[in-house]
């Protein structure tokens, strides 16, 4: 099990020089926690049901790292519940809880959920998109919609 956290790993990834570095370094950091938030992050079967952006919450800015409630390997194996197919829970419980879980993590791993959820992964670390880990982590994401399943917009 890695000793980063999934925001270092992250970070390491985005450093690496090449495709094949990145790739290791998702492979040698391979765990449910990273899996988990990657699948959120990239996988197309997987919607957010939640409204983007960051809702309102309260962080104690003065907390060091890694003495936060709740971090985000742990918290990875309930991202179930803010999925759109999740409906045992109602949108706005899932708001409540999703406040909830960014609340009791460090402000950095909080924005990093929010940027998770929002679609923004890639472009907070870069080289970090679903091709990569598609690569690192064959099986891990569903197959990509076919243009037939994607709804016409007019």
């Amino acid at each position: 099990m890695s000793k980063l956290t999934i925001r270092q790993v992250f970070e390491a990834v985005a450093k690496a020089p090449t495709i094949d570095e990145k790739v290791w370094l998702l492979r040698k950091h391979v765990e449910p926690g990273i899996q988990n938030w990657l699948r959120a992050a990239f996988d197309p079967a997987y919607e957010w049901d939640l409204p983007e952006g960051a809702p309102p919450t309260k962080h104690d800015r003065s907390i060091p790292e890694g003495f936060a409630h709740n971090n985000l390997k742990a918290q990875g194996r309930l991202l179930y519940i803010f999925d759109k197919r999740y409906t045992n829970v109602k949108r706005t419980r899932k708001e409540m809880l999703f406040i909830d879980l960014l609340e009791g993590l460090h402000h950095t791993d909080a924005d990093l959920v929010v940027a998770i959820k929002d679609g923004q992964l890639p472009t907070m670390y870069a080289g970090l998109n679903e091709d990569l880990v598609r690569l690192a982590y064959p099986g891990l994401l569903s197959e990509p919609k076919r243009a037939e399943e994607v709804p016409d917009p007019s």
